[in-house]
C-alpha cells in the first residue's frame, strides 16, 4: 500500500525535568530535532509529554514549520522523538519513508533507544527499553543511522562523535578517508559552535586554492614546496564547509554550487601556476605553454561538461548523484567500463594528492604531461556521456 501522500507530524516527547542547557552541534537539542523532522517531510511540528507545557519556544532561521503544543491534532503518520535522545540526521526521513512504503507502523532500535513512525501518539514506547506492541515492527538500522542518548554532558560528547563520524560521504576516496576526514572533523569540531557558515569556508579555500596557484608560480624553491604542501591543506578545508552544512542543516543549493565550481576553478589555478613555472620562471618554452595550457583547458572543459550534465538532471550542484555511464547497472561500453575501474584513485581528493606531492618533489613537467594526457581523455568522455544524457531527456520529453 502507498502512502507517500499522506499527512504527517512530527512529535517531540519532552520529560517532566527540563533538559539541560547547552548544544549539540551547534545546535540547541530541541532545535535539532525539529530541524530533523522537517527535513523528513513532517507539515509541523508538536511537543508532547509531560514537559511540553513548560518547554521554551523552537525557534531557528531555517525552521519553517510551525512548532507547537500538542492540541488534538490529526495526522496518518506521527514521527516521534524522544527530546533526551538526538539521531542521525536522515534517519527520521528514512524511517518516515520506510513506514509509508511498508503500510505498517517502525520503530528504529538502536540498543535501548528509538524512534517511531506510528498511526498515533505513543510516547510511552520511547522510552528506553519499553516493550514494543505487536503492530510496531522493530527496524535494526546499521551505521551510520544512530539512536543514542544526550541529556547528560558525557552523553552528548558521545553522540557528538556519533555525528561527526556520520559526515563522511560513502562515495568518499581513497585519499579523504585516509587523511583528509581525519583532519577535517577536527576542524568541523572547533568551528560548530561558531558563527562561521559553509559558504565562508567555501569562500576560503578558493582562496587557499589561488594562495597555492601563486606560490608554485614564484622563483623559490621554498615557496614552490610551500605551495604544493597547500594545496593539499586546501582540499582537507574544502571538506569543512559539507561538513558544517550537514551537521548544522545549512545545506542549499548555492552553496552546493560554490564548493563544486570552486573545485574546478582551483585545480585549473594550480595547474596555471605549475604551467607558469614551468615555462616563464625555468625558461623551458616549448612545447610546455601548449601541454600545460592544453592542460587546463581540458580540465574546464571537464567541468563545464559536468555542469551541464548537472543542469539537464537536476542534480543541483553535486556531480556525484548523476548517472554517469560508468556509473551504471546495465551494459556498459569499454570506456565506461575502465573508467568506471579507475574512477577511484581519480576522484578530487586523489588528484589534489597526486599533484600537491609531484609539486613538492619537483616533478613538474612529469605532471603537466601526465594531467593533458587524463584531461583530454575526461574531456572526450564527459563530452560524450553529456551528448547521451541530453538525447535521452530529448526522447523522455
Amino acid at each position: 500500500m502507498n502512502q507517500t501522500s499522506d499527512v504527517a507530524i512530527g512529535m517531540i516527547a519532552l520529560p517532566a525535568e527540563p533538559l539541560p542547557p547547552g548544544r549539540l552541534g551547534g545546535l540547541e537539542v530541541l532545535v535539532r530535532h525539529a530541524l530533523a523532522l522537517q527535513t523528513a517531510g513532517v507539515e509541523r511540528v508538536v511537543l508532547a509529554g509531560p514537559g511540553a507545557a513548560e518547554a521554551a519556544t523552537i525557534t531557528h532561521p531555517r525552521l519553517t514549520v510551525p512548532v507547537e503544543v500538542e492540541a488534538g491534532q490529526r495526522a496518518d503518520w506521527w514521527l516521534q522523538v524522544r527530546a533526551e535522545d538526538t539521531t542521525h540526521r536522515g534517519l527520521p526521513k528514512e524511517l518516515l519513508a520506510r513506514a509509508r512504503r511498508l503500510g505498517a507502523q517502525q520503530a528504529a532500535v538502536d540498543g535501548e533507544h528509538r524512534i517511531l513512525a506510528g498511526r498515533a501518539p505513543q510516547v510511552a514506547l520511547l522510552a528506553p527499553g519499553a516493550p514494543l506492541p505487536a503492530d510496531v515492527q522493530p527496524w535494526a538500522m546499521e551505521r551510520p543511522l544512530f539512536v543514542a542518548p544526550a541529556r547528560t554532558r558525557a552523553e552528548r560528547r558521545a553522540a557528538i562523535r556519533l555525528h561527526l563520524r556520520s559526515l563522511i560521504k560513502p562515495t568518499s576516496g581513497i585519499f579523504e578517508r585516509a587523511y583528509m576526514r581525519p583532519l577535517s572533523l577536527q576542524m568541523t569540531r572547533l568551528l560548530m559552535g561558531t558563527p562561521v557558515s559553509p559558504n565562508a569556508i567555501s569562500w576560503l579555500t578558493l582562496a587557499l586554492a589561488f594562495a597555492a596557484a601563486g606560490l608554485v608560480a614564484l622563483p623559490s624553491r621554498t615557496a614552490i614546496i610551500a605551495g604544493g604542501l597547500l594545496h593539499m591543506f586546501m582540499r582537507v578545508v574544502d571538506c569543512v564547509d559539507g561538513e558544517l552544512a550537514r551537521l548544522r542543516y545549512q545545506s542549499s543549493e548555492f552553496g552546493a554550487w560554490l564548493d563544486t565550481v570552486g573545485d574546478g576553478i582551483g585545480l585549473a589555478a594550480f595547474l596555471a601556476g605549475v604551467t607558469w613555472q614551468v615555462v616563464v620562471v625555468r625558461d623551458l618554452v616549448s612545447p610546455w605553454w601548449w601541454v600545460g595550457g592544453g592542460g587546463v583547458v581540458a580540465w574546464l572543459l571537464v567541468q563545464a561538461f559536468q555542469i551541464r550534465a548537472a543542469m539537464l538532471t537536476r542534480a543541483g550542484g553535486t556531480f556525484q548523484t548523476i548517472e554517469w555511464g560508468h556509473r551504471a547497472t546495465g551494459d556498459k561500453s569499454l570506456f565506461e567500463r575502465f573508467t568506471g575501474s579507475i574512477e577511484y584513485f581519480l576522484r578530487i581528493d586523489a588528484i589534489s594528492t597526486y599533484y600537491g606531492l609531484a609539486v613538492v618533489f619537483d616533478a613538474l613537467r612529469p605532471l603537466l604531461a601526465a594531467h593533458a594526457v587524463i584531461a583530454s581523455a575526461a574531456a572526450v568522455y564527459f563530452g560524450l556521456q553529456v551528448r547521451g544524457l541530453a538525447a535521452r531527456r530529448k526522447a523522455a520529453s
